[in-house]
């Protein structure tokens, strides 16, 4: 079973594919790309066991994804920051968040490190890694492995803060 985390990551990657079928290959064989951060909020069934809609307040982030000289992606850095906010559609209850300015890194392998201020949020399902919440809100590095052949992610560890957004929100 897909973690919830796999299926938000996946569609954050899928958006970011479209973008990137648009570039001529020059750019993606060696060569940065840079965009702005998508705006569109979306709503999910999350492990609290209630429904959450994430909304973008506000946007000054921009994406400058690196590639190596095979043209696979190496790196995504995010300048400037994202507002968002998650919002229990069952009560109302919302908790607003800061991401950027952020890193990403893949290994070249299967290893995926998020760095910086409000990485991001991830929900894990109903077997979050031991320690951490179901849904949560980080900063500092998050570090996954990836399994490409299934789209599952196994948590190797969490330098910084965790929150649990489902204890916020009303679990």
């Amino acid at each position: 079973m897909r973690s919830r985390l796999v299926r938000l990551v996946l569609v954050t990657m899928l958006v970011l594919a479209v973008l990137l079928c648009a570039l001529p290959m020059s750019v993606a064989a060696g060569k940065p790309f840079r965009f702005l951060a998508p705006t569109t909020g979306f709503e999910f069934d999350s492990s609290c066991g209630f429904p959450v809609r994430y909304d973008v307040l506000q946007d000054n982030g921009y994406w400058t994804i690196f590639f190596d000289a095979q043209g696979n992606e190496v790196r995504w850095i995010l300048a400037g920051v994202v507002k968002g906010r998650l919002t229990n559609l069952d009560n109302g209850e919302s908790v607003e968040f800061v991401v950027g300015p952020a890193q990403y890194t893949l290994d070249g392998g299967n290893i995926w490190t998020f760095r910086g201020t409000g990485s991001g949020f991830n929900d894990w399902g109903p077997d979050p890694p031991a320690g951490l919440p179901k849904l949560m809100l980080f900063s500092g590095q998050l570090t996954l492995k990836l399994d490409f052949n299934t789209g599952a992610a196994e948590f190797v560890s969490l330098r910084g803060k965790a929150v649990d957004v489902c204890a916020l929100l009303g679990d």
